[in-house]
């Protein structure tokens, strides 16, 4: 039971820490949305100082990406299309993930009008990312739903990260230029 607890606690804190969960909502962070927060499969992967920045993946329209406060911010786009896309979602980021159904591997990205999008993918290819977390919070809770594991790629399609099945992870985006769901 205190190894529960503490595991949720941890879990807690590092959605708080990169943004993806208020401290006004800590207090219902075990269900949000009455959907339970699987903190035993929750880690904290980020990029260290030694990580290479990869350069934004900036869209050859220049007018989609301007630096005024207030104003529209990169677009947000993946390569093939995702198999299913919902923008912007109708619920907060770390809901509409956990809620990610069986056989898919879900995450959110702040769109360019500052809005959230879900994705979710199922098919077993590789999919070039588009300023994925250059909008707001480089950092996404990603949730693996499925059988086979998800390597994070970077310009040179070498492997930065993954996360195995049934996992929840945050991962920065930002050096991110493809996923693969092929093992």
């Amino acid at each position: 039971m205190k190894a529960t607890l503490i595991k949720r606690v941890t879990a807690v804190a590092a959605l708080v820490a990169v943004g993806l969960l208020s401290t006004g909502t800590t207090t219902n962070a075990a269900t949000l949305d009455d959907v339970p927060l699987r903190t035993d499969v929750i880690h904290v992967a980020s990029g260290t100082d030694d990580t290479p920045a990869a350069t934004p993946r900036a869209s050859s329209d220049a007018s989609n990406e301007t630096t005024e406060a207030g104003a529209a911010g990169a677009l947000v786009t993946v390569s093939p299309r995702a198999e299913y896309t919902e923008d912007p979602l109708r619920i907060g980021r770390v809901a509409w993930t956990q809620r990610c159904p069986a056989s898919r591997f879900c995450t959110t990205q702040v769109g360019s009008g500052g809005q959230n999008i879900g994705f979710q993918f199922y098919k077993c290819t590789e999919y070039a990312l588009t300023n994925w977390g250059v909008n707001g919070d480089r950092n996404s809770l990603v949730y693996n739903n499925q059988n086979v594991t998800v390597k994070f790629l970077d310009q040179r399609h070498a492997e930065i990260q993954s996360t195995p099945p049934g996992y929840f992870e945050i991962i920065d985006f930002k050096p991110v230029w493809y996923i693969s769901l092929c093992n």
